[in-house]
């Protein structure tokens, strides 16, 4: 086993078991689509869909065993479930319709769309396999033990924990185009799209922000692909940005970030200048639509409200994916009544 193997395995693999155990145990998961104001739930092997108020049940459909993560498309029009006990991913239409089911050779641990079509991590393989709107599938090769995806305006990024490796993914050639060496077991990637507001002290242009566990963000310049290490708090775990809006206490670009090791919650226009809020347990996962920012702590299952100074609960007795914020609040699945009910709005 080499030295960075096993950094991976101590530092950056324990916290991200217990999301996957925590999930295992809850076989449901939920989603959010923005522009219809859809909300998604997969659960007991059926996906089903409510409308805005969680209170009617749009429409039901076959699912996945063992739901492990859900994403949905930028345009809210596109959804996929993938089950990573299983290696499985669904692939459906938020409006309805048939759903597809696409068998994955190993672990499917994320996904990220890049317009319609879905990009899938499959870990144990070091692939990343692209699958089209039309159903065609491309694996493209990517560096050891990859955990992360997300995307820009233009390419996919996909981070590999081992390597410490960030690589670029032309999305139409289905080829890696460009990489740059970083920290290894990091736990959260976050991009920031060209065009939009970058926090003070930060190069214009897209940025990509990474969490790591010794108590360090590494900001990458996508233009370039240079990147450099700023150091924040204890152990950094998970990273949001405040999308424009008119009703937050934060400007556009500011980031929230969970740090369970101190426990604080580090608001920050500058990363290199960050507030600490002391969080009444430790937080390790940041949402925030325009109801608000939302942070919650996995451990524990109770997720706070987060405001300028402070943070309030607002629910107890959840998993990590038993939940989903959206413009009309934070709703929740309720497996005994089998009904989504809203905990805060």
């Amino acid at each position: 086993m080499t030295r960075a193997l096993a950094s991976v395995l101590l530092l950056g693999l324990l916290p991200m078991l217990l999301f996957a155990s925590i999930s295992a145990r809850a076989d449901v998961v939920m989603g959010w689509a923005a522009a219809s104001g859809t909300i998604l739930v997969a659960h007991d092997g059926k996906i089903e869909a409510f409308d805005r108020s969680g209170g009617r049940m749009l429409w039901s459909a076959k699912g996945l065993a063992t739901p492990s993560a859900m994403v949905v498309s930028a345009d809210g029009k596109g959804a996929a479930i993938l089950d990573a006990f299983a290696d499985r991913v669904a692939l459906f239409s938020v409006a309805g319709g048939p759903v597809r089911f696409h068998d994955t050779p190993n672990t499917p641990v994320a996904a990220a769309f890049f317009g319609h079509d879905l990009w899938v991590v499959l870990r144990d393989r070091s692939r990343v396999r692209r699958i089209t709107e039309e159903g065609a599938e491309t694996d493209v090769a990517v560096a050891l033990d990859p955990a992360l995806i997300a995307v820009s305006d233009k390419f996919v990024y996909v981070y590999s924990r081992a390597d410490g490796l960030l690589q670029e993914i032309d999305p139409q050639s289905a080829q890696v185009t460009r990489s740059v060496q970083t920290g290894i077991a990091g736990s959260d990637l976050e991009i920031r799209v060209t065009g939009r507001e970058a926090p003070r002290g930060e190069p214009s242009g897209g940025s990509a922000y990474l969490c790591l566990p010794n108590g360090k963000i590494e900001v990458i310049r996508l233009a370039l692909m240079e990147s450099g290490q700023i150091r924040l708090g204890a152990s950094p775990i998970d990273l949001a940005l405040v999308p424009p809006n008119d009703s937050l206490p934060w400007t556009e670009g500011t980031a929230l970030i969970a740090d369970p090791g101190k426990p604080a919650l580090h608001t920050a226009t500058d990363l290199r200048r960050t507030t600490p809020i002391r969080t009444p347990t430790p937080v390790d996962r940041i949402t925030i639509t325009s109801t608000g920012a939302f942070a919650f702590d996995s451990n524990s299952g109770t997720l706070y409200r987060v405001h300028e100074k402070t943070l309030t609960a607002v629910a107890s007795g959840l998993t990590a994916t038993s939940f989903v914020v959206t413009k009309n609040g934070v709703f929740r699945w309720d497996g005994d009544g089998g009904r989504v009910t809203l905990v805060d709005g």
